[in-house]
């Protein structure tokens, strides 16, 4: 069973390139929900112009995937 805290622990190693802080600690996770191994992650960066969105979006996509018993990740950026 994947759980919010394994998430979690694993999207805190995608590191904002600009200030050197993870993702989470910087509160740019907003909320994440897990449902049969589907998980579904609302997400913000530092300024909408980011030029670095689409990597940012794909290394959460692909540390949350890196969890065992995930079968999906779906990103969704809020602002």
């Amino acid at each position: 069973m994947v759980e919010k805290k394994d998430i979690e622990k694993s999207i805190k190693t995608v590191i904002d390139p600009h200030t050197g802080i993870s993702l989470v600690e910087m509160g740019l996770i907003k909320s994440i929900n897990i449902k049969d191994g589907i998980v579904k992650i609302k997400m913000t960066l530092t300024t909408p112009a980011c030029p670095m969105a689409h990597i940012l979006v794909q290394r959460v996509r692909e540390a949350a995937a890196s969890v065992k018993g995930v079968k999906k990740v779906d990103v969704d950026l809020v602002f």
